[in-house]
């Protein structure tokens, strides 16, 4: 039996909405209070533009990121920008998926609670979700 090019698209788009959903579902479940101001339309959106940006890092485990997905909904959207963050983003000495774990392991409190600031002295829209098919 051979799957047809068109099939596997289609099988991929299924296994990515399906994945949108289980970070939705987290998200409701254990971010409840800072989603509260979204519609379900736009949380999806939201989500779905932060799978797309946590992939620009090079993240691929689901866990990580659907982590960063939730800290962009905790701590501000362009939290990935704030200088130390960013700094530990960018380390090619590591993988990205465990360049991701480093961040939330070895960052004090007090350097969220300023990227949280960063975020609302910078804040910009949320970043609009990639077309269909990227």
């Amino acid at each position: 039996m051979k799957i047809r090019d068109e099939q596997m698209h289609e099988f991929d788009r299924a296994a990515e909405a399906e994945f949108r959903r289980r970070v939705v579902a987290h998200l409701r479940k254990h971010h409840a209070e800072a989603i509260e101001e979204f519609g379900d339309e736009e949380l999806d959106l939201l989500v779905q533009a932060g799978i797309a940006k946590a992939r620009s890092y090079g993240l691929t485990w689901q866990l990580t990121i659907a982590g960063f997905v939730a800290l962009m909904i905790e701590v501000g959207p362009n939290f990935d920008r704030f200088t130390p963050i960013q700094k530990l983003l960018a380390d090619d000495r590591l993988p990205p998926d465990e360049r991701f774990d480093r961040i939330l392991k070895s960052l004090p409190a007090e350097v969220w609670e300023r990227a949280a600031e960063f975020c609302e002295l910078n804040e910009e829209n949320w970043p609009d979700a990639p077309p269909e098919g990227e």
